[in-house]
């Protein structure tokens, strides 16, 4: 999608939802910047767990203890014969 389009979809969003013009112009001026650097749109901790498909408990888990969400292991190295 371009950002074009990107942007009226969320302007159209928020005129269906009622938003205030004044918060709509706050909210696609930030929308228009990131458009602008590439970056994804994301307005908070919530949004971020609806786009990864995570309960906000789980994310913030990963954030505050991210030890825990790590494993280590060891693989043992194949020796391959040496031809000569």
């Amino acid at each position: 999608m371009s950002n074009k389009k990107t942007f009226n979809e969320w302007k159209k969003y928020y005129e269906a939802k009622g938003i205030s013009p004044e918060i709509q112009e706050q909210y696609l001026t930030y929308i228009k910047k990131l458009l602008k650097n590439n970056a994804p749109i994301i307005f908070n901790f919530e949004h971020l767990s609806l786009l990864l498909g995570r309960k906000t408990f789980y994310l913030a888990s990963v954030v505050n203890s991210p030890n825990n969400h790590y494993r280590e292991f060891k693989i043992k190295k194949e020796t391959l014969p040496i031809i000569g």
